[in-house]
């Protein structure tokens, strides 16, 4: 799991304008969001985001949030996957899929 660690870091660190508290609040990941490096997503998609990974309703996401919601997002890929769909959720899923290969790749040359 180290992509995970390392996407952490980068989003609660530089990536996200942060202060590596082990923390990433709503403004740093908004930050992130907007760096162009994760798409493009409006400001209620992203509210909802939040919401969605903030499960303490803290105002922050925890290093344990984080994972858990990047593992709620594998599960709906390989669901996805599995239903070849060509709906919107196949070109999402064939979007997550290139993104993950790619982090794949990138975490295999940082070894």
């Amino acid at each position: 799991r180290v992509v995970e660690v390392k996407e952490f870091q980068a989003i609660d660190g530089e990536l996200g304008g942060g202060d590596g508290d082990g923390y990433i609040s709503k403004a740093e990941l908004w930050e992130f969001m907007n760096s162009g490096k994760a798409g493009e997503m409006t400001e209620a998609d992203f509210n909802a985001l939040f919401v969605v990974m903030d499960v303490d309703k803290s105002g922050r996401v925890d290093f344990l949030e984080f994972c858990a919601f990047l593992g709620q997002c594998t599960d709906e890929l390989d669901a996805a996957k599995a239903s070849k769909s060509d709906t919107k959720y196949g070109e999402v899923a064939r979007r997550l899929s290139a993104i993950s290969s790619q982090k794949n790749l990138k975490a295999e040359d940082d070894m």
